[in-house]
């Protein structure tokens, strides 16, 4: 942060919106009604990347869900006391908010999380996620070279700004009519 001081600014910008989001872990102190919240369009958004990834029939792997085997885990450090009471709190905002099949997750026992080799010291909660999954370390470098095959063209150095979408199929799908991009080194647009 002290190399790039728009980091602070990042930050705060964080800060701020998990306070309207969430409020201070207690109930009724979020500033934001439950439409209005990050989680309310990221949740539901992210629960459809499975399905969408499929469609995408891609020959390598791009996400791994959680089985049997293996499961995707949350570890929450810090003291018990205090971080428990946030994560149950902020637990129940989100379920609040896109509701609890969305939020599935199972809080292990200290036996377990030790099993797992954690330290149920230093890590107050350890949670399954069985709807989630995790993304392989060479996905972007997958992805680059497919865009290249493909004939696109990767900009390293650009940073998403909006997509913009047009409905059809009577609003039950959308087909993207322009994407735009900046340039983080020139701050052009495109």
């Amino acid at each position: 942060m002290v190399r790039d001081p728009g980091l602070w600014l990042l930050a705060l910008k964080n800060q701020w919106n998990a306070l309207k989001d969430m409020g201070l872990y207690v109930p009724g102190t979020a500033l934001n009604p439950v439409h209005k919240t990050i989680a309310y369009t990221s949740i539901p958004h992210a629960s459809l990347t499975p399905v969408i990834l499929k469609e995408m029939n891609l020959p390598y792997t791009v996400l791994y869900m959680s089985n049997e085997r293996s499961m995707s885990l949350d570890a929450t450090p810090g003291k018990k006391k205090t971080k428990k009471n946030r994560f149950m709190d902020a637990k129940r905002r989100m379920e609040e908010i896109v509701g609890s099949e969305m939020v599935e997750e199972r809080l292990l026992s200290e036996k377990e999380t030790l099993s797992r080799g954690y330290d149920p010291d230093y890590v107050c909660n350890l949670t399954e996620r069985p709807g989630s999954g995790g993304f392989p370390m060479s996905v972007d470098e997958d992805m680059e070279e497919d865009i290249i095959r493909g004939g696109g063209e990767v900009r390293g150095r650009s940073r998403l700004v909006s997509v913009l979408v047009k409905p059809v199929q009577g609003g039950r799908d959308c087909h993207v009519t322009r994407v735009r991009w900046e340039d983080t080194l020139t701050g052009q647009m495109s």
